[in-house]
């Protein structure tokens, strides 16, 4: 399966280079999307960013894909979310959902894996965050 991994703000696409290692040996393709404006030297806006996501997505051409984001927008409101939970169990993240962040509220499937990792799972744990995304792949 494809499988995009998004870095989320002040990180660039080398802090996914551990996980795409152990990814792709679980025998998926994925790859760690270099989003403009971070860690390249230029200026890009959020849109900028959502729209080299898109793009990414749109040339895989209609083939199944995982997008993995560090950091998230609205447009995803309809597609299922499983939240990671690297510091935090997910009873407190349920907690905090319920009683203050509406986006999230607005989701219509939100599932929830504890990792138990640190703030960058994908530092901190990369073959655990590895096995996390391929049993998403499976489900």
């Amino acid at each position: 399966m494809h499988i995009i991994l998004i870095p989320g703000l002040w990180l660039d696409a080398s802090i996914w280079d551990e996980v795409v290692t152990h990814v792709r040996g679980k025998g998926h393709e994925p790859v760690a999307l270099a989003l403009p404006g971070q860690g390249d030297g230029t200026d890009a806006t959020l849109d900028d960013q959502i729209d080299a996501v898109l793009a990414a997505i749109d040339s895989l051409a209609g083939e199944t894909a995982l997008v993995v984001v560090h950091y998230s927008d609205e447009a995803r409101f309809d597609v299922p979310v499983t939240e990671i939970c690297p510091e935090f169990p997910p009873e407190d993240a349920k907690a905090w959902i319920e009683n203050g962040v509406p986006e999230l509220q607005k989701v219509a499937h939100l599932e929830y894996v504890d990792i138990d990792s640190g703030h960058w799972p994908m530092v901190s744990a990369p073959l655990r965050l590895a096995e996390i995304i391929d049993e998403l792949t499976r489900s």
